[in-house]
């Protein structure tokens, strides 16, 4: 399936960091694109899954990102 997921970060939080001059945290968004593979009928699946996370954390202090996973079940 694909996915996006939008965080933004409060307002009182964010004055909060800028009265502390810490960075500010405004908001993140992740792109994911995930399919199941069946095997064996319904026994045996593998999943890979691919996100691109666009300002890591809420700020521009860490690049986007691209996180590659997979995860695997054994139905019995």
């Amino acid at each position: 399936g694909l996915g996006v997921v939008f965080g933004y970060f409060s307002n009182d939080l964010q004055d909060s960091q800028r009265r502390a001059q810490e960075s500010v945290q405004r908001f993140e968004t992740v792109l994911e694109a995930t399919y199941r593979l069946r095997f064996l009928g319904d026994a045996f699946f593998f999943q890979p899954d691919l996100q691109y996370i666009i300002r890591p954390g809420g700020t521009d202090r860490t690049s986007n990102a691209v996180v590659i996973g997979f995860q695997t079940g054994v139905n019995f």
